[in-house]
């Protein structure tokens, strides 16, 4: 008997936005990914965007990447020539 392996191409899509201006359109898609009752309000756009607004001594470097299999945001910035997450420090 032969078997036949399929092996899925799903093609993954990747932004990178270094301002607060270019959280603004992602507000909709991390909205989708928060859950209620189980993440912080650290998690949430918003507070993400006044961090990138409030936090000036550091540049935003927000991650947003999607496939059909999920998606994933992650709110980072550089600062003192470190990556470290978005409000931290």
């Amino acid at each position: 008997m032969r078997w036949l392996r399929l092996i899925s191409t799903t093609m993954l899509r990747i932004e990178i936005l270094r301002s607060a201006q270019s959280l603004e359109p992602l507000r909709a898609a991390w909205e989708l990914l928060f859950r209620p009752g189980r993440d912080t309000m650290f998690q949430t756009a918003g507070w993400n965007l006044l961090a990138t607004r409030v936090f000036t001594g550091s540049e935003p470097l927000l991650i947003h990447a999607e496939s059909d299999s999920g998606a994933a945001i992650i709110p980072a910035c550089i600062a003192g020539g470190r990556v470290e997450f978005l409000g931290n420090g």
